[in-house]
């Protein structure tokens, strides 16, 4: 009984330690390859809705933009697309240690799980 519990704390040790090397290797890849600027598309458009706390085009993305206020005007970077861009790479991030997750409920596999992700 005592060496399943030892397992059981082995494995969850071993799995919180992959989701946080995901993780860091996502995020710091990830703002290391930052845009600095703004992007093509409607980057501009959402990013000056963010900063302002207005609405752009339907559907209005309300989550972006409600999150993305509180990002945009955190003392980090140089302005307010380098925070926005910053906070796209947090969830990006976040979403790949999630994937991680995943995996590993699916496969029961950490190493598998951890190239996957």
């Amino acid at each position: 009984m005592v060496k399943s519990t030892d397992n059981i704390k082995n494995n969850r040790r071993n799995f919180i330690f992959g989701a946080v090397s995901v993780g860091l290797i996502t995020i710091i890849v990830y703002t290391k390859t930052l845009c600095p600027t703004l992007y093509v598309g409607d980057s501009g458009e959402l990013i000056t809705a963010a900063w302002n706390f207005g609405i752009p085009h339907s559907p209005g993305y309300p989550l972006f933009t409600f999150l993305g206020y509180f990002f945009s005007h955190f003392p980090i970077g140089d302005n307010p697309a380098v925070r926005m861009n910053f906070m796209t790479a947090l969830f990006g991030a976040l979403s790949v240690v999630m994937l991680y997750r995943l995996t590993t409920l699916v496969t029961k596999e950490l190493i598998i799980s951890f190239i996957t992700s």
